[in-house]
């Protein structure tokens, strides 16, 4: 006998119950209708007269009284630890050669600045000047909402909503490490460090600022665009052309 399978129109009747139990992003609607599916064909093995109006509460109460929020919440967690993961590896296929050897030069530079220069607070007012004009032209002359994701229907996605809460937190971010020069000059000033103690603070905070700001120009550039383009090869029925 053959195994009886939902249909396309099933489908959607699965996604319609996971969007009205509450479960607005298209993305994680796919894990629970999945699951649901697997549940109901599982029902239909052993009754395959069941209809699905009769075999969809039974696969929706196995889930417990409060299963099936708690397992929305654990699969919702799962994705979000699925981005940010991606988040990470683009950001690491964006931080290669040259732009190691590259860090490696900046951070020398910057480190002979601050050896040279007599007044940390000027000194950060003018790279947090510099790095927040590069910041404006960009954002006004080069980004041009290449990543940016258009849709052709209502739909809501949680890859999407995690891109704009990328985008959303570069600005508030974007100026923390210009604040570890003035905690280095702070902690110079309280605190007695032997010559080569300062070399290496002062290294370690040229450092941590040019790779901070390596970050920040893969979360920029690099990453939304990879995001666009994993969401188009994953939904392009979703996306206008």
């Amino acid at each position: 006998m053959t195994e009886r399978k939902l249909s396309p129109e099933q489908i959607d009747q699965l996604f319609a119950f996971c969007k009205k139990k509450g479960v607005k992003h298209y993305d994680l609607q796919i894990e629970l209708v999945d699951h649901m599916a697997s549940a109901i064909e599982q029902k239909w093995e052993q009754n395959p007269d069941l209809s699905l109006t009769e075999a969809l509460p039974s696969a929706y109460h196995q889930f417990g009284i409060y299963g099936f929020s708690k397992f929305h919440k654990i699969r919702e967690k799962a994705l979000r630890k699925k981005y940010t993961r991606l988040q990470w590896q683009y950001i690491l296929e964006f931080y290669r050669l040259p732009k190691i050897i590259m860090t490696i030069a900046i951070s020398l530079s910057l480190f002979t600045i601050i050896r040279l220069s007599s007044n940390i607070t000027l000194l950060n007012l003018i790279l947090l000047g510099i790095y927040a004009t590069s910041l404006l032209v960009y954002f006004l002359f080069f980004h041009k909402n290449k990543s940016r994701i258009e849709l052709t229907t209502g739909k809501s996605f949680m890859q999407i909503d995690y891109l704009n809460t990328v985008r959303g937190s570069l600005f508030a971010v974007g100026f923390v490490p210009f604040n570890l020069l003035t905690i280095t000059s702070i902690v110079l000033r309280e605190f007695h460090f032997s010559p080569t103690g300062i070399y290496i603070l002062e290294l370690i905070t040229s450092f941590s600022i040019t790779l901070f700001i390596y970050i920040m120009i893969a979360l920029i550039s690099h990453v939304p665009q990879r995001i666009k383009e994993d969401f188009i090869r994953d939904f392009p029925q979703f996306v206008k052309s």
